[in-house]
């Protein structure tokens, strides 16, 4: 539509040279149509049997799969979430590429993929391997934030203390590994383990490695086993999850194995009363813990209303619904 219109105007102004009787009005014209022309947002492709492989390749990076059926109530909702999210990471040019693909035409596609409910998502590989089963979030926002995740190192490598505080800044529950300045007994079991780990978890945790002096001066308290570390224990050969301005140290019970820390981090990698909505929840029960859910509802009044008054009773009355969670059957099993 733009490409349309710029090229009206350039046949608009060749004339003008033409007729110097054209007039202030077209020119204005001219002006508003190239610079209130609507411009055309990236949007997820629509694949098909014939382009599926031939797509993929085409492009070097990760593909997420939306596997969807048109009379689907959920996949409707998810599709213009899944365009939001595509136009996003095209604009910031991150090599995660949203896609979709109708199991109800191309099921020899989605039988590949051992697709057996609608949507199913899937992280896929160039090479059109899977490469895990999706676990980020129903919104724009939230599908483009798993993406720069799986866009990003399994591990990020940090330099100094203000790296590190960085870090911590910025995530809910940051997970750093501290290099031992002196070699320790069980450190190399301990990296395999971690690095092992975050091979099943890279996608939903933050994870870092930083240098022991790093950790000197945080002044955040660091706990291990319910008991708080004393100034003279160094965090070198540790890994902590530092969370709520409070670290935890990786208990001395678990065992330095793949799956023992890639436990733990799972258990871990929240914060410890999150509010559950229709954007997390899938991923709250993914976490191999039980969850006890408080259900709770309530608005402050308006100011200088007694508690007790009609106003109140009133207000109270105007309470907005609960917020409704589509919880599926995969999330009880």
């Amino acid at each position: 539509v733009l490409c349309g219109r710029v090229l009206w105007c350039a046949m608009v102004m060749r004339s003008a040279r033409r007729d110097f009787a054209l007039s202030a009005q077209h020119l204005l014209l001219c002006a508003f149509v190239v610079l209130y022309a609507p411009v055309s947002r990236a949007e997820a492709p629509e694949l098909t049997a014939d382009n599926f492989d031939s797509t993929l390749s085409a492009k070097d990076g990760i593909w997420l799969l939306e596997f969807y059926a048109p009379w689907c109530g959920h996949c409707k909702r998810l599709s213009p979430e899944w365009d939001k999210a595509a136009a996003e990471l095209s604009a910031d040019g991150v090599k995660v590429f949203p896609a979709k693909l109708d199991c109800t035409a191309h099921t020899k596609i989605c039988d590949r993929y051992n697709v057996d409910g609608y949507p199913s998502l899937r992280v896929l590989s160039s090479a059109g391997e899977q490469i895990r089963d999706y676990r980020g979030g129903r919104t724009g926002p939230t599908i483009a934030s798993y993406a720069r995740r799986l866009a990003a190192p399994k591990i990020t490598e940090l330099q100094s203390t203000k790296d590190l505080k960085d870090w911590i800044a910025t995530h809910q529950a940051a997970f750093v590994l501290f290099t031992p300045a002196v070699a320790q007994d069980g450190w190399d079991e301990l990296l395999e383990a971690y690095k092992g780990a975050a091979e099943k978890h890279y996608d939903v945790a933050s994870l870092a490695m930083a240098p022991e002096f790093s950790g000197d001066d945080l002044d955040i308290r660091v706990v291990q086993d319910g008991k708080g570390l004393q100034e003279d224990e160094g965090l070198g050969g540790r890994l902590v999850v530092y969370r709520e301005n409070e670290g935890k140290s990786l208990t001395s019970w678990v065992n330095r194995t793949v799956d023992g820390v890639a436990h733990w981090i799972n258990g871990h990698r929240g914060i410890m009363l999150p509010k559950i909505d229709n954007t997390n929840y899938r991923d709250i029960g993914d976490r191999e813990k039980p969850v006890v859910i408080a259900v709770m509802r309530g608005r402050a009044l308006p100011p200088g209303v007694a508690p007790d008054s009609e106003e109140a009773y009133k207000a109270r009355q105007e309470l907005e619904p609960f917020e409704t969670i589509p919880i599926n059957a995969e999330f009880l099993t």
